[in-house]
């Protein structure tokens, strides 16, 4: 077995998906109102806070789970459904939310100064 190989095809896998969230979550903060960017920048800090703390993981909400609560979910769960559909294999739900918040969050951090 190449290990070598399956290490390169699982970071090329991942890559993917997060950068297609990344790539949507920039187009999507177009349409965000400051509220939301209030909202998901708050919910990265806190994903970040149970990161740092240690706990057990399984004790904790996920990323995935803090945005399920957001008030984009309600027409982001549709744009996670199209691109889950548009992948004929594995996709991952966590990783594609966690571009797409980097992808949010860098178009706020890029207008937040001039506010």
């Amino acid at each position: 077995m190449n290990i070598d190989k399956l290490k390169k095809q699982k970071a090329e896998f991942e890559s993917e998906i997060y950068g297609a969230g990344e790539k949507d979550g920039r187009q999507d903060a177009e349409g965000l109102d400051y509220k939301d960017f209030v909202y998901l920048a708050a919910v990265k800090a806190k994903a970040d806070e149970y990161a740092e703390a240690g706990i057990d993981a399984y004790k904790l909400p996920t990323l995935t789970d803090l945005v399920h609560k957001s008030p984009c979910w309600e027409w982001l769960k549709d744009e996670v459904e199209e691109a889950r559909e548009s992948y004929d294999r594995q996709f991952d739900d966590d990783l594609y939310l966690a571009g797409w918040l980097a992808g949010v969050l860098g178009v706020w951090a890029e207008v937040e100064q001039e506010l």
